[in-house]
């Protein structure tokens, strides 16, 4: 079962069904347009987009954790080395 899916089955549910939703799916799928919100191909996009922006989280705050450095892409699309650690 695919996002579209997931999705279009918690929102049809019966009001007394247990069935849920990740939060990070509903939030992506919600911010769609309405009408793009039936379009199997962009919501299964967002929902992608969301996992990606997840793992990428995930992957600086183990950095930062560990303390070794990291590198982002900047808004201008390029790569810039940045330090995990803290300054003192």
């Amino acid at each position: 079962m695919d996002a579209f899916d997931r999705f279009w089955q918690w929102a049809n549910k019966p009001l007394e069904s247990l069935v849920t939703l990740p939060a990070d799916l509903h939030r992506a799928v919600i911010e769609l347009a309405p009408e793009d919100r039936r379009d199997r191909g962009k919501v299964n996009q967002a929902a992608a987009r969301s996992i990606a922006d997840y793992e990428c989280l995930a992957r600086q705050v183990v950095l930062a954790s560990s303390g070794r450095s990291s590198r982002t892409v900047t808004p201008a699309g390029t790569l810039e080395a940045t330090s995990m650690r803290p300054s003192s």
